[in-house]
């Protein structure tokens, strides 16, 4: 009797331990990625048009998930420099909501992104390594 006590424990205890890490390093927009076919970055330019460019490769697809920390910022009021469209597989979300936006700015003082989550707009940090990203496809 004890033993299975002890066996029902260490499964347990197991689990939670792994909960515990799979939860550590999740931001709110790992489940959107990890669901993503395509994601197009438009990019405001000065004269009221845009550039569009579009990513679908998987392993760059992957990459957004570490491009917006879990650093809560202040709501801006100095506007954005473009936008992400996140188009997720039409098996994981009815036709007209299968799209997340986030829109960002990348000026120095004012790096962030801005997306809603769970109904609720969340103000982020751009990572040093999304900062570069959207540089380098912005040229």
């Amino acid at each position: 009797m004890m033993k299975v006590f002890y066996i029902i424990l260490g499964v347990f205890i197991t689990f939670m331990v792994i909960m515990f890490l799979r939860v550590g390093d999740k931001t709110d927009l790992t489940e959107v990625v990890s669901h993503t076919e395509k994601i197009q970055v438009i990019f405001y330019q000065p004269d009221g048009t845009e550039k569009f460019v579009d990513i679908t490769d998987r392993s760059d697809i992957k990459q957004f998930d570490g491009f917006i920390s879990d650093d809560n910022t202040p709501v801006y009021t100095c506007g954005f420099s473009g936008k992400m469209v996140f188009f997720l597989y039409p098996d994981m979300a009815p036709p007209g909501k299968n799209t997340i936006v986030v829109e960002f700015n990348l000026e120095e003082d004012c790096r962030h992104a801005a997306y809603y989550f769970d109904d609720a707009l969340q103000t982020k940090m751009l990572t040093k390594k999304g900062v570069d990203y959207l540089n380098s496809i912005k040229q």
